[in-house]
């Protein structure tokens, strides 16, 4: 019998049935092709909680650079970081590290995904707590513990009285998008790799910066950052959320990983990823080298779509790879986008 209990769990893991108790679940369609909505509980939530992690705890040097020059309402956000976690006991802020060094906000936020915009808190602990082979038991005990301690005393109060502030702004990103080609098509077609027909769902958040992107039915998702107020800076975020499925057609093979292995050789870049505990805490190293080339792709697209130039470096090879397209004048009619993109890496190799 004890044998046998392992052996049931592996084939009901491989018959692709789940254990997640989803009580609210999200709709799979939407009746426009791109369509904005205010934050959501779902994703700030978290997506807040582990901004407080990053603001106090693991880069709080950075976080407070990154908020320095912000506007009245992006450093009233930040202010609100600091004071809730100063207000926070003891035992709740080592929950606090306990799931944020185990998990990354990615994994909770896109397990949320299956849940309506509607859910409660409720609806998401339940899912959380019946997650049992996608978190660790540790994380899951934490965020049981946690969750409702700082929704209660914290989130409730100020999600309230700050989502309204989106609610007109994503209605008019909502309309004037639809004078503009779907990201995901746009996508398509300057790389040259069809992935199949979605429509575009983007959610705001509280945070200035970071954003991430989720797939569910026939929705590609991505969330926003606090700053994009006009049409111009909705696409940015979904031009590098997006674009990340097209690369991992080419960077999950073999010669990619063991061209991402002898770029290690690189001192700098490698030891710009190796030195920030942000980045290695969000991408193993194969990871990071995939994350400069789709940033300077998208780059690359921003300036197709928008016709203006960017120059901004983010990482370490992403403005060079922007540079090196625009160089040889990519063309997905008469290149491969994973042709330029390992020769951008083997030429960096070579000099």
């Amino acid at each position: 019998m004890k044998n046998l209990i392992p052996l049931l769990i592996i084939m009901f893991l491989l018959s692709g049935c789940s254990l997640l108790q989803i009580t609210c679940p999200m709709e799979e369609t939407i009746a426009n092709e791109v369509e904005v909505r205010p934050p959501v509980l779902k994703y700030s939530l978290v997506s807040s909680l582990e901004e407080i992690y990053l603001a106090n705890v693991l880069v709080p040097d950075k976080w407070s650079e990154y908020y320095e020059d912000a506007d009245r309402s992006a450093q009233e956000h930040y202010q609100w970081l600091k004071d809730t976690y100063a207000a926070m006991d003891e035992d709740m802020k080592d929950s606090l590290v306990e799931i944020f060094e185990n998990v990354s906000d990615w994994k909770l936020m896109d397990l949320s995904t299956k849940l309506s915009d509607s859910c409660t808190l409720d609806d998401i602990l339940t899912l959380y707590n019946s997650a049992i082979f996608e978190l660790p038991y540790s994380v899951r005990q934490n965020l049981k513990k946690l969750l409702p301690y700082y929704y209660e005393n914290f989130f409730r109060d100020y999600f309230e009285r700050h989502v309204q502030e989106f609610e007109e702004l994503a209605e008019a990103l909502t309309l004037e998008a639809q004078n503009y080609e779907n990201p995901y098509e746009f996508i398509e077609r300057m790389s040259g790799i069809e992935l199949g027909d979605y429509a575009c769902l983007f959610y705001f958040t509280f945070k200035k910066v970071g954003a991430y992107g989720f797939s569910y039915g026939n929705l590609k998702i991505s969330t926003l950052q606090r700053n994009v107020t006009t049409i111009e800076k909705l696409y940015f975020t979904p031009l590098h959320e997006y674009s990340h499925a097209f690369f991992r057609t080419f960077t999950n093979s073999d010669e990619f990983e063991d061209l991402a292995e002898k770029l290690k050789n690189d001192t700098g870049f490698y030891d710009f990823w190796r030195e920030n505990r942000n980045l290695t805490r969000s991408y193993p190293w194969r990871s990071f080298c995939e994350e400069n080339l789709v940033e300077g792709f998208a780059k690359f697209l921003r300036e197709k779509l928008y016709e203006e130039e960017t120059h901004v470096e983010i990482y370490y090879y992403d403005l060079d790879f922007y540079l090196y397209l625009k160089e040889i004048d990519y063309n997905p009619g008469t290149m491969t986008l994973k042709d330029v993109s390992l020769d951008f890496y083997r030429q960096k190799l070579s000099e």
